[in-house]
């Protein structure tokens, strides 16, 4: 499994569907590569099916991820995984080791002072052997792989393709925001890269539904006094933590104490006043008011 596969787009696009972080999909997609790796040579999977692969990841739905993202096909006798021997094959693992060892060996260079293998790459054939390595053999072996794996090196996905594999999870926020505040929001590329990083903190993926109900149910957050929960104020590092700790709930739609109106008991609250009035008037210990003279009297 490769380094950069948490920020791989396609990985992206199964944590949005499945509703989890990148990490947990890396993980469940080791469970099932190990399964498939255990009972097939060439990615087809005699007798494989969708709730097998479910099990493996232990979560429901996460085959459909993956064929949704074309990572994997099902068959009516079993299941494919595509590019298999790209990636899995026997050539594909010894260009792995043959990788690491190239990576030892030049770490080892780095404590001793001697050259790594691709600074012997540059020297003149009868400087070679002042590379401390296993034999000729080895060395002409790792510099060709070397250069194999140059060669082999697939280009770097080009930024937009994040764009439009993270679009459903960046869609998803940006419309239950602005249900929640009644706004319009759009997407431009600065939301785009703060929401993509924000989806990536595992906490914040969690709780910023929470958040966004808040917002809409908090009048600060809505502009009562003057400012207002913008967007872009949403999506800096702490403000989701701020909401969901309670920072503004004072400012909740709770109904706030009452003043005592007068002949209410000192100290008794507007509440508790009203309703000594008013049970006062009932049972007849004082006039009631016909006109707003007489009340202010």
């Amino acid at each position: 499994m490769r380094s950069g596969l948490p920020d791989d787009a396609d990985v992206i696009r199964i944590a949005a569907r499945l509703s989890i972080d990148e990490f947990s999909v890396c993980g469940r997609l080791l469970a099932v590569w190990a399964w498939a790796d255990a009972n097939t040579t060439d990615g087809f999977v005699p007798g494989g099916t969708v709730k097998r692969i479910d099990a493996k990841a232990g979560t429901e739905g996460f085959a459909d991820a993956m064929v949704a993202v074309g990572w994997l096909t099902v068959r009516s006798d079993g299941v494919q995984f595509p590019n298999w021997e790209v990636h899995n094959s026997k050539s594909a693992k010894k260009r792995s080791q043959d990788a690491k060892r190239k990576q030892v060996e030049r770490n080892r260079g780095k404590r001793t002072g001697q050259m790594s293998v691709s600074e012997a790459d540059k020297c003149p054939p009868y400087d070679r052997t002042n590379v401390r390595s296993e034999s000729g053999r080895v060395l002409s072996s790792l510099l060709s792989s070397s250069n194999t794996k140059k060669e082999e090196a697939p280009a770097e996905e080009p930024e937009g393709g994040e764009v439009a594999a993270s679009l459903a999870a960046h869609q998803t926020v940006l419309s239950e925001f602005n249900a929640a505040t009644g706004g319009k929001v759009h997407l431009t590329e600065s939301r785009r890269r703060k929401l993509t990083t924000r989806l990536r903190d595992s906490w914040w993926f969690d709780n910023w539904r929470t958040a966004v109900e808040e917002i809409g149910r908090n009048p600060f957050l809505q502009g009562s006094k003057g400012w207002k929960a913008t967007f872009e104020w949403f999506l800096k590092p702490d403000s989701v933590r701020k909401i969901v700790e309670g920072d503004y709930a004072q400012h909740s739609t709770a109904v706030p104490p009452m003043a005592p109106l007068p002949g209410a008991p000192r100290g008794s609250g507007r509440r508790d006043g009203f309703r000594g009035d008013f049970l006062r008037v009932l049972v007849g210990d004082e006039p009631i008011a016909t006109s707003t003279t007489e009340v202010a009297s």
